[in-house]
């Protein structure tokens, strides 16, 4: 500043050519002060309008900043509080459906295995009714000599016949119900012969006799006259895996069976037989022999 002031007194004294007065240079001094005094007053008036302006700036930045944080909250607070309205009935809407969607399920699976079972209970009955009427039956196969137009009553004298030579049995025509081929006539083969008794007592000293066959007519076969099922399953039974089974038979109409690994006989049930009924045939034709059961042609 000092500087300025001895610069400024230099001009003045270089552009008069002389000296100035006492009271010239008091004047020159005031009016430099009153410059350097506008000087420093305008420059701190724009350092306090600069101020101003960025503390307005800072303001307004603060005032955006916090509508948008007041207006985040807001939007946040809403959502909570829609969230917090409508999260039971939400809920509770999932666990409705999944509750239906499980109670469909079962329910169809309980109708499902009902269905089985009443199939099943229905087979069951279908098959020991059927078998039950077959009771005084039995099934001859074999080498018994066929012919075509047989009549019943020439079947029946047959095996008559083949009782009173093979088995050592008397029995009257009267004690036979009815006694028919089954199928149609091929002079290729035999057909199987059903024989129907009067009484259950003839029939089951038929069936104790038929051993003797072994020994004098080694292909014919006595079994009882069993059902297609039942007859599928003793087949099964003899044939599908001799490994497993020992022997096999039925008795009025049910199956017994003597396995390798237990010591004694037991009933097949009908819940066994699809086990046996799904095993592979080693020979399908061994299916049909006369030795297994008889094949079904009915």
């Amino acid at each position: 500043m000092h500087s300025t002031k001895k610069t400024d007194k230099k001009r003045i004294r270089s552009s008069t050519g002389s000296e100035l007065s006492e009271v010239e240079m008091a004047e020159v001094d005031t009016l430099v002060k009153n410059i350097e005094n506008a000087g420093s007053a305008k420059k701190k008036d724009k350092q306090t309008k600069k101020k101003k302006i960025i503390n307005e700036e800072e303001t307004d930045a603060c005032t955006s900043y916090t509508q948008i944080e007041n207006k985040l909250d807001d939007i946040n607070q809403k959502l909570n509080n829609m969230l917090t309205k409508n999260d039971r009935s939400f809920i509770q809407n999932i666990i409705m459906d999944t509750l239906d969607e499980i109670k469909d399920t079962l329910l169809k699976s309980v109708v499902h295995r009902v269905e089985i079972l009443e199939s099943e209970l229905h087979e069951t009955i279908v098959n020991d009714l059927e078998q039950y009427s077959r009771r005084n039956n039995i099934r001859i196969t074999g080498d018994i000599k066929d012919s075509s137009g047989q009549t019943s009553h020439e079947t029946a004298q047959q095996v008559l016949e083949l009782f009173r030579t093979s088995m050592d049995i008397d029995i009257a025509m009267g004690e036979i119900d009815v006694a028919h081929r089954l199928g149609k006539y091929d002079e290729k083969k035999n057909r199987p012969i059903i024989v129907k008794f009067v009484c259950r007592e003839v029939k089951s000293l038929v069936m104790r006799r038929a051993k003797l066959l072994k020994n004098s007519r080694k292909h014919v076969f006595i079994n009882e006259d069993l059902t297609k099922l039942n007859n599928r399953v003793l087949s099964s039974l003899r044939i599908k895996d001799k490994s497993k089974v020992e022997k096999c038979w039925s008795f009025e109409g049910r199956i017994f069976a003597k396995f390798c690994d237990k010591e004694r006989a037991i009933q097949l049930k009908y819940a066994d037989f699809q086990t046996w009924l799904n095993l592979a045939w080693p020979n399908p034709k061994e299916a049909g022999t006369g030795d297994v059961a008889g094949r079904i042609d009915d």
